[in-house]
């Protein structure tokens, strides 16, 4: 499939899922013109480590094409707003800016929001996990998690539910032994107080699968799907069937949303395909793999050196180390990598 016929079925599910009408619907609630309607849009791209690996990165040219979509509904307020992880704790070249620039997400149609710059204050009505949100995200009328389709060891998949979770503080802050909290309840507090209004999935020319797709794919495959919806829950429930997913909560993230909102899975409308995508390989996709899983988070928590043993190969040319691996991480990182199959791209 060419990029022509991406971007027509890309358009086509934004038409599909109403979300002019929707963005139109929300500026009337508001009060506000569409002109001036805040829309802010959370791609997922800050996990990407070397631009010949895209399948754990929301497609550049669908972010523009979303941008030039919202700007044809009238609205001129558009940011991205992406935020920092662990890896600039050991790379250079990690803000927000410089990973978008990497990966050619720069653009006249929207304004690049970096969310760890921008943390304000914020006292949450329910939970104890979250005390900041990104400002950007906070005063947005109109909110987007465009997620990409993506396996993950602990909760199976990592869909548009799980994109925000950067949106707040960040996760290795309270991930660690040493200041364990609950991660799926962080998440929560954002949704139940600033959530998504639309959610998106590509999971087109690119996604990553098997045991740690969250992190890379040096083999990716190649769905040919979009998913869209107004109730980012709905969205990751039907995505997480064809992931091959039997029951969404097996994964802890979905099963703290049903908890906290409720399950809307008896009343979930298909609107296109509903198949299982046949050649997918979940974390639990052989024996090997799922012993590996089950290990994951007890391992990563109390066993990778705050995150120090679970690096991908990093494209180190524009992203150089912070400092010189020790002998102890070149052979644990290595073998780290070679069992999750977590080669360097080709």
């Amino acid at each position: 499939k060419n990029a022509a016929e991406k971007l027509s079925q890309f358009r086509k599910l934004l038409d599909d899922g109403q979300l002019a009408s929707r963005i139109r619907i929300r500026s009337e609630q508001s009060g506000k013109s569409l002109q001036n309607l805040k829309i802010a849009i959370k791609p997922t791209f800050m996990l990407g480590y070397d631009r010949r690996d895209t399948s754990i990165i929301t497609d550049p040219e669908l972010l523009e094409a979303l941008a030039g979509y919202l700007r044809e509904a009238g609205c001129n307020d558009i940011a991205v707003i992406e935020a920092r992880n662990i890896y600039d704790q050991f790379f250079h070249g990690r803000t927000v800016r410089e990973v978008a620039s990497y990966f050619g997400i720069l653009s006249s149609r929207y304004r690049l929001v970096d969310g760890s710059e921008e943390q304000v204050p914020h006292s949450y009505f329910r939970g104890m996990a979250q005390y900041s949100v990104a400002r950007t995200w906070k005063e947005a009328d109109f909110r987007i998690s465009f997620g990409k389709i993506r396996s993950h060891p602990v909760e199976l998949v990592y869909l548009t539910v799980g994109n925000v979770e950067w949106m707040g503080g960040r996760c290795d802050e309270f991930i660690f032994a040493e200041r364990q909290a609950q991660r799926e309840t962080a998440i929560m507090m954002l949704l139940d107080e600033f959530p998504p209004h639309f959610a998106l999935l590509d999971g087109y020319a690119s996604a990553a699968d098997g045991l740690v797709g969250v992190m890379g794919c040096p083999r990716p495959q190649h769905p040919l799907r979009f998913y869209a919806g107004p109730d980012a829950l709905a969205v990751d429930m039907v995505a997480a069937r064809h992931l091959h997913m039997r029951n969404p909560r097996e994964s802890s993230i979905l099963r703290a949303v049903c908890h906290w909102f409720g399950d809307p899975g008896g009343h979930i409308e298909v609107i296109g395909c509903d198949e299982p995508l046949k050649a997918w390989k979940d974390p639990y996709h052989n024996d090997l793999s799922a012993m590996l899983s089950f290990l994951a988070f007890p391992v990563y928590v109390f066993g990778s050196g705050r995150g120090s043993m679970f690096l991908p190969p990093m494209d180190e040319t524009a992203f150089p180390p912070i400092r010189r691996e020790s002998p102890t991480e070149w052979i644990g990182r290595r073998t780290m990598r070679l069992l999750l199959g977590l080669g360097r791209p080709k």
